[in-house]
């Protein structure tokens, strides 16, 4: 059960921070009105959120997945934003590179 419980708040937080950070990672304005909120959350201890989720989820089996979903969602948004903008430098980079790297004798994968 224990697994169960973990493996569903980490896919569930996954599933809903890709497309998020992804957008983020895209898009300027989305990553400007989420970034504040996101980065204050990232740093709260997810046991700091169990007062909270007493209150709107209540005592019992849905507020473990929640714990972990909360623990893991604000870490999963950042990192693909970062990896999104990188990518998206390293596309805008590689279309302005008149010689590209296959060229030079490198693999290109």
């Amino acid at each position: 059960m224990t697994m169960w419980r973990m493996s569903g708040g980490f896919l569930l937080a996954t599933a809903l921070a890709l497309p998020l950070g992804v957008l983020m990672g895209a898009y300027k304005p989305i990553e400007a009105f989420f970034e504040p909120f996101l980065s204050f959350a990232r740093y709260l201890p997810a046991s700091g959120f169990i007062p909270l989720l007493i209150l709107w989820v209540g005592i019992g089996e849905a507020q473990r997945p929640v714990v972990i979903f909360i623990g893991s969602f604000f870490q999963r948004v950042s990192e693909v934003s970062q990896v999104s903008q990188a990518a998206q430098a390293a596309v805008a980079s590689n279309a302005t590179d008149p010689e590209p790297s296959a060229r030079r004798g490198q693999a290109a994968f």
